[in-house]
């Protein structure tokens, strides 16, 4: 027994060391492709900025397509955790209006705490490596599906009008993942505020639109508390 369980808590260290050694490699990959463009940036300006040796990388990642599928998983199973949370917690208490705007705002703020990954999500791999598509697409759906679940809970419970919860999800979310190019057009303001005011027009604007008629100004008014 006992060297089972040295064996299992190696097992466990290693895993744990292989997976702090490939957010390091991933995050160094999210800054070059942010500053070089995916299609400038290389394996050697990866491994430098990472400061590991090039055969490193390739230890962890086959090429840079799967450093990029990598970069969006990590994203996506951010976003899906936060997805999660909403429901879970603001659902329980009957709100789904302010579980809207918790999918929405922590969306949001990803972007503050790290612009680069978006600066990267902007780029057109997404559209012309079908691999990285197709997983980008999965993951996509995903997000959908928990949001959809939202919304869905709020017309049975009838604090959210009849209408089609997965158009809405994918609506919802479509715009949110265009927030990036909103700060990229205004690049004088600044990001937090910014990010705040985004997050509170789209959300106040999603949820009057799916309040039910005749609901209480109180209701309306549910995400400005």
């Amino acid at each position: 027994m006992g060297r089972q369980k040295k064996r299992a808590n190696r097992k466990a260290i290693s895993d744990e060391a292989i997976a702090e050694k490939r957010a390091h490699i991933r995050a160094a990959a999210i800054r070059i492709f942010a500053e070089k463009g995916y299609h400038g940036a290389t394996i050697s300006q990866i491994a430098r900025a990472a400061d590991v040796g090039k055969g490193t990388v390739y230890l962890y990642f086959s090429n840079k397509e799967d450093l990029l599928i990598a970069i969006l998983e990590h994203h996506f199973d951010g976003v899906m955790s936060l997805i999660e949370k909403a429901e879970q917690a603001e659902m329980a208490k009957g709100d789904p209006a302010r579980a809207i705007r918790a999918v929405i705002g922590d969306a949001a703020h990803r972007l503050e705490e790290d612009p680069s990954l978006f600066r990267v999500m902007e780029q057109q791999p997404l559209l012309y490596h079908e691999r990285v598509k197709e997983r980008f697409e999965g993951l996509f759906r995903e997000m959908v599906g928990r949001t959809e679940a939202i919304l869905r809970g709020g017309i049975e419970q009838g604090v959210v009008r009849p209408c089609d919860p997965r158009i809405v999800a994918s609506i919802l979310l479509s715009t949110a993942v265009s927030f990036p190019m909103y700060l990229t057009l205004y690049p004088e303001d600044e990001h937090g505020p910014l990010l705040n005011r985004l997050t509170g027009e789209l959300s106040e604007l999603i949820w009057m639109a799916l309040r039910p008629q005749g609901a209480a100004q109180a209701n309306a008014n549910s995400l400005a508390n």
